[in-house]
């Protein structure tokens, strides 16, 4: 009988667990599902779903692309540069509000900038190295020391003639492309435009020879131009409306400086 009694309170001891495992069992899942469920209304209230995001990219696109048909963009959006340009211009005029230079600022801007929009030279010269890995942060000042001494490690500096040390470079250099030039794979971002400086610094007295020292990617060199041509830059009348958004967005960026 006893026996009895105390299988009975083992049995009912079983189901309390049992029952008690089901309901925590029950709590946490529904507790989970609400977390998901929770999560996924989150979610969907902000992202955009497919036809808001279709609405944005076409506003977005009507807004660069004007009246032409979407549902056909190879019939009807240009894609040639030429045309892009345009679409480019039209957006920089809404940002510069159709503002106009006065003459002498197109002008000045012009004078300041006309190397990017065209042109080049042709050149041939002659170059000393002061390269970093042999002078370290010395080099600039090695060269300056040579130039004024007309002499570099027991070689003089001769006009126009070259010396089994000397390097030697021709080549067209263009102004407003200069990573496709031999000048700035040899010499680096720069170079060329240094050179420019030089040559017209003597334009009056000649081409220079033996001046620098320039800075390039290797270290400082001083040089003796040989020879120059000059391709000539693009009239501005020839670029007038390019200039014009160029001279809006360059005052747009001077605004938004000031601004700050």
């Amino acid at each position: 009988m006893k026996e009895s009694k105390s299988a009975n309170k083992n049995f009912a001891f079983l189901i309390a667990v049992l029952i008690t495992v089901i309901l925590c069992l029950t709590w946490y899942w529904m507790t989970v599902t609400q977390d998901t469920v929770m999560e996924d209304n989150f979610d969907f209230v902000l992202t955009p779903g497919n036809e808001f995001s279709e609405k944005i990219s076409q506003d977005l696109n009507k807004k660069i692309h004007g009246d032409a048909d979407l549902a056909n963009p190879d019939t009807n959006l240009a894609t040639d540069d030429s045309a892009m340009q345009a679409k480019l211009r039209g957006l920089i005029r809404g940002l510069g509000q159709n503002k106009l230079p006065t003459d002498d600022e197109l002008n000045r801007f012009y004078e300041e900038n006309k190397r990017h929009y065209g042109g080049g030279s042709n050149l041939t010269f002659l170059y000393r190295p002061f390269y970093s890995r042999q002078y370290g942060g010395q080099a600039t000042e090695k060269a300056r020391q040579a130039l004024e001494n007309k002499i570099i490690d027991g070689d003089p500096l001769i006009r126009r003639e070259r010396l089994p040390k000397d390097g030697y470079f021709s080549g067209f250099y263009e102004w407003s492309n200069e990573e496709d030039s031999n000048l700035y794979k040899e010499f680096g971002a720069g170079f060329g435009e240094k050179i420019l400086t030089l040559i017209e610094k003597n334009d009056s007295t000649g081409l220079p020879c033996w001046d620098g020292p320039i800075g390039g990617k290797l270290g400082s060199y001083l040089v003796c131009i040989e020879h120059h041509v000059r391709e000539p830059y693009p009239a501005l009348n020839d670029i007038r409306e390019e200039l014009i958004n160029d001279w809006r967005l360059a005052e747009s960026r001077k605004s938004s400086k000031e601004s700050n």
